[in-house]
């Protein structure tokens, strides 16, 4: 009788054939559990590592954006900005509309 056939010349199971089998199928089946456990505890390693890169990258972006806030004008200022830029050049109009062309000579030197 052939192993690979495991059965009696009866194709009858015997205890000890059936036993056998049963114990090659627990083996298979405790290494296949083994195997997945394996693969699981890397997935969640991979998993952590992941997470902690990803953790990393956004406490970096954070920090950046931080840093820069302070960088830019807010609204507020700028409108403040804008407005006394307004007036500044409204008042160099007013001048040269009342000057005349006195001021333009004066200021790019051609009258001292």
């Amino acid at each position: 009788m052939s192993k690979k056939n495991k059965c009696n010349q009866n194709n009858k199971w015997t205890a000890d054939l059936l036993k056998e089998h049963i114990e090659a199928l627990r083996v298979a089946d405790q290494r296949a559990i083994q195997i997945k456990e394996q693969a699981d505890e890397k997935a969640l390693d991979l998993a952590r590592q992941i997470q902690t890169y990803k953790d990393e990258k956004a406490n970096e972006l954070r920090e950046q954006i931080n840093s820069e806030r302070g960088d830019y004008l807010t609204k507020t200022e700028y409108n403040a900005s804008k407005l006394s830029s307004r007036t500044l050049i409204f008042s160099i109009l007013g001048l040269i509309a009342a000057y005349g062309t006195t001021i333009i000579l004066f200021a790019t030197g051609a009258i001292k």
